[in-house]
């Protein structure tokens, strides 16, 4: 063969192969420099600017199939990176760093201000802040109040036992001070409270300040209060009733009264567990029908039946943990207390009495051990 034949058989086969290898390899586009600004927008996590770009393109040119898909991928990535922000920031709230919480979410808020979750987030997140400051807030003032009428009577017997002790008469004047300064103090917070529309913390505040220093002006405010959430509570009544009314006008549907056997199912299961006392069933019942219709009167109803149910029952095992205590049976109180704990596991004064309780028994079987050896 000679050398022209060959060189024209060695040219077809790289067409060959060329017109081959087009076939399979996908088509490259060349990137503009509007392409590598959005890039660069993707890049440095501007995903706003990055959807405006792409959206505005697809407006100028509908049919460009290549920028849609563009834009679902970056509207992915975006989705990714606000859910990454935001399982970030739940972390730092549960070490209980919320200032670290706002830093991750502020910082992605500054590369991405357009996104609606992030936005809705951080302001959620500011709502849950403010609420955990009050409930911290609640929980300090009460501690004090409880302290402040459990050492007053003391420094008065005291002072009374013993005159000559300037120390405890000079400590007795100080209390009785702070009583009248933190009874003031509430008073002005639960008058604040009122005028921000959270009435149960107003509630709280003055009773406190009217247990440490009842006054006329205290006594009128908690009339004022009282009428005031009698008010909202008739309203909320009537707008219920409303609803009730508007609702039983149309016909259900199959989905409402399956909604509506299940309701009743449940109802009659929360009372029976409410009859034999079962609280934690009753409970978990009740979590079940709220899950189904939150804004159903019955509910509503079965709630306020299983918090007076263990209202009463606390009461009544606190009251016999005391007469057990007061009769030296300090284990069998400690027990008393701990049911009454189990269901009211933020009330600080039965807190208290178990601990109490607690260090008695560990102080008698350290005595008993020692009489031992």
């Amino acid at each position: 063969m000679n050398q022209s034949v060959l060189k024209i058989v060695t040219l077809s086969l790289v067409v060959t192969l060329s017109s081959c290898m087009n076939s399979i390899m996908p088509i490259q586009f060349s990137m503009t420099k509007n392409d590598r600004t959005i890039d660069q927008y993707i890049a440095d996590k501007q995903f706003g600017r990055a959807i405006k770009a792409l959206e505005k393109r697809i407006r100028n040119n509908p049919t460009r199939q290549r920028t849609k898909i563009w834009l679902l991928e970056v509207k992915n990535k975006a989705k990714k990176f606000e859910t990454g922000i935001i399982v970030k920031a739940i972390h730092k709230t549960k070490q209980g760093k919320w200032q670290g919480a706002f830093v991750i979410v502020d910082d992605a808020l500054h590369y991405y201000p357009d996104s609606r979750r992030l936005n809705r987030y951080r302001e959620s997140l500011s709502k849950r802040q403010s609420k955990s400051i009050k409930r911290a807030r609640v929980r300090l003032v009460s501690a004090k109040t409880d302290y402040l009428l459990r050492v007053k009577p003391v420094y008065a017997e005291l002072s009374k036992l013993d005159p000559t002790d300037s120390d405890i008469s000079w400590k007795f004047k100080k209390t009785e001070l702070e009583i009248s300064e933190t009874a003031k103090s509430l008073s002005i917070s639960g008058a604040q409270a009122i005028k921000q529309n959270d009435y149960a913390i107003a509630q709280l505040y003055l009773e406190l300040a009217d247990q440490l220093n009842p006054t006329q002006d205290n006594t009128i405010a908690l009339a004022n209060l009282a009428q005031l959430r009698a008010k909202m509570q008739d309203r909320a009544r009537r707008i219920a009733a409303k609803r009730r009314a508007r609702l039983a006008k149309k016909p259900l549907t199959k989905s409402l009264k399956v909604q509506q056997k299940k309701l009743k199912k449940l109802a009659d299961r929360i009372r029976f567990s409410l009859m034999r006392g079962n609280y934690d069933r009753a409970s978990k019942l009740l979590a079940k029908a709220h899950h189904i219709s939150p804004e159903h009167p019955e509910i509503a109803k079965l709630r306020l039946a299983l918090d007076s149910s263990v209202n009463r029952k606390v009461n009544q095992l606190v009251h016999i943990g005391n007469k057990l205590y007061s009769k030296g049976r300090i284990e069998q109180a400690r027990r008393s207390w701990k049911r009454a704990l189990k269901l009211d596991p933020k009330n600080s004064q039965i807190k208290s009495s178990v601990e109490r309780a607690t260090r008695v028994l560990s102080k008698l079987r350290e005595i008993k051990n020692q009489s031992i050896n």
